[in-house]
């Protein structure tokens, strides 16, 4: 007996439901359409599922989410080299440290909130660790160099190398890595 009200929304979506959760039988030529393709079967399942996909979001608002995120990730790996520096860790293990940090952190955020991907997560790991292995290479180099050749402070070399990873990340996060 069918206790519930039926309404254009309802309506609607209920084709696309399986039998059990229907307010309604399904019409004959559902019933029929699929005892012609599994005999003795009387539930309804569609023949193509819908694609969950959220809608496109506007600029702005994932400029804004990347931006928290690497703000985040700023403070876990600043916050990280700097304190692995205070204890006299070499600076390039202070550094692979603390990129390991905040790139754990940058992946998850990045992947789950920034860019909503729900794209081949073995592939995006691959490529995101391929960019944080040249983000790495970078900053370690730079991080070796620059302090002794301009007499620069670590720390803001290390500031420095973060700023330019944030330029070519997006597009390569956006475009690349989370499409």
């Amino acid at each position: 007996m069918n206790h519930h009200k039926n309404t254009p929304e309802t309506d609607q979506i209920a084709p696309m439901l399986p039998r059990s959760m229907r307010t309604e039988e399904p019409s004959a030529h559902e019933t029929s359409a699929k005892s012609a393709e599994m005999p003795g079967c009387d539930a309804y399942e569609p023949k193509e599922r819908a694609r969950t996909t959220a809608p496109p979001q506007p600029l702005v608002a994932i400029l804004a989410k990347y931006f928290g995120v690497s703000g985040t990730q700023t403070i876990v790996e600043l916050g990280a080299f700097a304190l692995l520096n205070f204890l006299g860790l070499p600076h390039s293990l202070a550094n692979g440290t603390a990129i390991v940090l905040s790139a754990s952190t940058n992946f998850l955020l990045n992947r789950n909130v920034t860019f909503k991907s729900s794209g081949n997560i073995v592939r995006s790991i691959i490529l995101f660790v391929l960019l944080w292995v040249w983000n790495y290479l970078f900053s370690t180099t730079a991080l070796s160099l620059a302090p002794s050749a301009f007499g620069i402070d670590e720390v803001f070399v290390k500031m420095a190398t973060m700023a330019l990873q944030a330029c070519w990340g997006f597009p390569l996060l956006r475009f690349v890595i989370f499409r």
